[in-house]
């Protein structure tokens, strides 16, 4: 077993992959010195390779879940559930919504990323559900699975044309045996730096197989079941999902 000598204390934000491996990498290795926190504001995290799979009804919720409090305990760290409140850089404290603050020399967050909606008007009553963080989208499966079930005509829009979006229509197809009107809605599609235009065309294709609609417009408001789209076209949907990439 390795051994590094060090005389600090590392507190982790979040418990997103990045915290996890770092975790991981201690359950592994022995830092002498090394006094390690986690701070969550849950005992699991979802692991988002693995959502997709969930989706399709693959994997169960335990599948895709990473018990935090177990892994610090495994990695030698102390795990505090609580709600990061105020983040003093100056004099280097986390203050806790539920618990005394904590000290730190070293600090990481990683506490997921949100969905990106400035650019959208949507009333509180619109059934717009964010893909980030992941596990909200997790969370709202069975609300989406009610909406679903209870609509006849079964329609489901998702804004946003990154790789994700075409992964979670793919992913939804799936999960209702191909019982659903999907469309995948945003100005422009597959717009990825890292996509080529063999991978865009494929993409393009397997939508295009599976009956979902590809428009490429893009969204100015939601309101209610109504999205309106900037050619002034409206679209109705039963529910809508948001994954325009992460505010920053």
């Amino acid at each position: 077993m390795q051994q590094t000598y060090f005389n600090k204390q590392l507190v982790l934000i979040g418990g997103g992959h990045a915290n996890v491996q770092v975790l991981r990498k201690l359950c592994m290795n022995e830092y002498r010195g090394l006094n390690v926190i986690l701070i969550s504001e849950g005992y699991e995290a979802i692991y988002s390779g693995m959502t997709p799979g969930y989706i399709k009804k693959f994997y169960s919720l335990k599948d895709i879940s990473i018990d935090l409090q177990r892994l610090c305990f495994n990695a030698g760290a102390t795990f505090i559930k609580d709600i990061v409140i105020n983040l003093d850089t100056q004099n280097q404290k986390v203050y806790l919504k539920d618990n005394p603050s904590v000290s730190f020399d070293i600090l990481s967050i990683n506490s997921g990323s949100i969905s990106n909606n400035r650019n959208i008007n949507f009333n509180n009553e619109s059934k717009v559900i964010p893909v980030k963080p992941i596990s909200s989208l997790v969370s709202n499966l069975s609300l989406i699975d009610n909406l679903v079930k209870k609509s006849s005509q079964k329609k489901v829009s998702i804004v946003g044309g990154g790789v994700a979006a075409f992964e979670l229509s793919f992913a939804l197809y799936k999960r209702y045996n191909g019982n659903i009107s999907l469309n995948i809605i945003s100005s422009p599609l597959l717009a990825e730096k890292n996509l080529n235009i063999s991978t865009i065309n494929r993409l393009k294709k397997i939508a295009k197989n599976l009956g979902i609609n590809l428009i490429s417009n893009k969204v100015i408001t939601i309101n209610n079941s109504e999205i309106a789209l900037d050619n002034e076209n409206k679209i109705q949907s039963d529910c809508v999902l948001l994954s325009t990439g992460v505010i920053t």
